[in-house]
């Protein structure tokens, strides 16, 4: 096989799962044995706990066991991973803050503020600006 030949197949690949990524409108989750469809238009944000995965809604919070690492690769680029514990639908950023001492913090429309890794602060921020 021709490098370029590679190249070309690997670029067709990764166009293909950021278009079914972009596609995608609901969220699944199997909690307390019931499968339940969550569209993703109503997610604020995500949080990581332990092995427990909050989903936080506009006026409720579900609950399941989803690891963040496999669901981030899965969700839409307006979603973004800004902590560890935290993926946020960008849209949902009231604002964005710094505090002394290097500290970053997100707000999000329903009143709830996140922290903001460092290392992700000036890729948010330009996020938000565009």
């Amino acid at each position: 096989v021709r490098k370029e030949r590679l190249f070309a197949a690997l670029d067709r690949y990764r166009n293909r799962r950021r278009e079914a990524r972009s596609a995608l409108k609901y969220f699944s989750i199997l909690s307390d044995g019931i499968i339940e469809s969550i569209l993703l238009e109503e997610v604020l944000y995500f949080e990581a706990s332990g092995k427990n995965l909050h989903i936080h809604l506009a006026d409720s919070r579900r609950t399941c066991r989803k690891k963040i690492a496999d669901l981030e690769q899965a969700l839409p680029s307006r979603f973004m991973r800004i902590h560890r514990s935290y993926i946020v639908d960008t849209g949902a950023i009231a604002r964005v803050s710094s505090a002394p001492g290097g500290r970053y913090a997100a707000q999000i429309r329903n009143g709830a503020v996140l922290p903001v890794s460092r290392r992700v602060y000036a890729e948010l921020r330009s996020a938000l600006l565009a």
